[in-house]
């Protein structure tokens, strides 16, 4: 084992022993635990109280790996703490005392001074609405309150997991408490639309100067927080990384391509021009993407790594997504030369064959730098198709085998087919998703001297 290991242990009820089996097998294998880069831990129970055994047993546990020494995880870097209560005195006292370059990602709301203060503590997960966090008038307050105490934190992912037409009578936003943010690195925000006078605050509460990574995910890009951005995004010198989902109800304007400067469209072409020249490494955008493309081609062509350009399947016969052109993907790998990373949409047809013409572009000497390819492949739905119907249709392994099969002469070292879209209950695609769940999921292949090997299945 040559390259990094991510270990992700569930350890409920019914997978406790197992998982605490794995992690001391890992605790003894050198081999193992010294490519472990990442242990996201997961574990929720039934009892308030904190004396509950099981749970201390799994502290216990955690001790005793971490106490194998920084020789043996020697490329460790992360803890994904998900995990009801926050982490106890006794294992903070581990990654601060021994392992200072160590931090701890939370998933829940913490509470005590020790937290706020730890240095290990750099990256906060808040789902309210999930994960038992509940969502009510006092939620945003104290998760506002939260973020503003963690005097450390440089990561953070907001998601109020709310969507549609669902009126609320609390605010949803953050208000002016006269508190500071601390300067964060990276910020992630889903379901959680900015409003102007949240965007206002957050603007003169917040140093930006650090911001690396900026992702607006679903139902969270607004018009208010663009047209703030726009005035200090020449300001961002650390900015590297802009992830965008365009929801649904801008994707008409956009389509219109409305010049006016304060239109949906305009304002996203200002941000990628703004942005200081050849400094984005990173660019994802959901919904639309095309559009953009000339903007990101003219301003970060030179600097950008990372493109990922999709558009959700629908099921509406006139609402369907348009992949890139052939014309496209030339433009693409003429301009962006070091691009090591990309993720598009192809379109397999009901024989079951990749576009030629779309693979021999792919395959061409202009794409000699790309390590990753993710392609979003239709399930195969459209108008109102029965129930099962895509099971047919939908892009099977053997497509995936055969896809990698036709990249096999490029340098290309891992290929993703993702197939349908993410189940989900809110906004869109809709409940066929949910029908067809069976079907949707994530073939990955993975090259092993010279041989394309699959790698996962993973449902989505």
């Amino acid at each position: 084992m040559s390259q990094c290991s991510n270990l992700k242990l569930d350890f409920s009820p019914r997978n406790f022993q197992s998982s605490k089996a794995t992690l001391e097998e890992w605790r003894n294998d050198q081999t193992k635990i010294s490519t472990l880069q990442t242990l996201s831990v997961r574990y929720y129970w039934n009892d308030d109280e904190h004396d509950d055994p099981v749970y201390q047993d799994l502290i216990n546990a955690l001790l005793q790996f971490f106490a194998s020494g920084n020789h043996l995880l020697q490329n460790f870097q992360t803890l994904n703490w998900n995990v009801e209560s926050e982490p106890p005195p006794s294992l903070l006292l581990i990654f601060e005392t021994n392992y200072p370059s160590w931090s701890i990602h939370l998933k829940c709301i913490p509470r005590s001074p020790g937290i706020f203060s730890s240095p290990a503590v750099t990256s906060l997960t808040v789902k309210l609405g999930q994960n038992n966090i509940a969502l009510d008038e006092k939620a945003l307050p104290n998760v506002q309150s939260t973020i503003q105490n963690l005097k450390n934190l440089k990561r953070l992912r907001l998601s109020v997991g709310v969507s549609g037409c669902i009126q609320y009578n609390y605010s949803t936003d953050f208000a002016d408490n006269g508190g500071t943010f601390p300067p964060l690195e990276e910020l992630v925000l889903e379901w959680f639309s900015v409003t102007q006078r949240c965007g206002e605050y957050w603007m003169n509460a917040m140093d930006w100067s650090h911001l690396r990574v900026l992702d607006f995910r679903e139902g969270s890009l607004s018009i208010p927080f663009l047209s703030l951005l726009l005035p200090i995004a020449d300001k961002l010198p650390a900015l590297e990384s802009i992830g965008m989902s365009l929801p649904f109800w801008m994707k008409e304007d956009l389509r219109k391509q409305d010049d006016d400067a304060n239109s949906s469209f305009s304002l996203i072409r200002q941000l990628f021009s703004t942005a200081r020249p050849q400094s984005l490494r990173d660019v994802r955008i959901w919904g639309c993407s095309r559009l953009f493309l000339p903007d990101i081609i003219n301003h970060h062509g030179a600097s950008l790594k990372g493109l990922s350009l999709h558009e959700g399947e629908v099921p509406s016969e006139d609402s369907q997504r348009t992949p890139l052109s052939v014309e496209d993907l030339t433009e693409i790998g003429a301009y962006f030369k070091g691009l090591e990373v990309l993720a598009l949409d192809v379109n397999i047809s009901k024989e079951h064959a990749w576009p030629e013409d779309v693979i021999g572009a792919l395959a061409s000497p202009l794409f000699s730098s790309l390590k990753k390819l993710t392609v979003f492949s239709l399930l195969g739905i459209s108008g109102s198709p029965e129930r099962g119907s895509a099971r047919a249709l939908a892009t099977t392994e053997e497509d995936v085998k055969s896809l990698s099969s036709s990249l096999s002469a490029t340098s290309l070292k891992e290929i993703k087919v993702r197939i349908g879209e993410k189940r989900t209950v809110r906004g869109r695609p809709a409940g066929w998703v949910l029908w067809e769940k069976d079907c949707c999921k994530t073939v990955t292949m993975n090259r092993e001297a010279d041989e394309w090997l699959l790698s996962s299945v993973n449902r989505l």
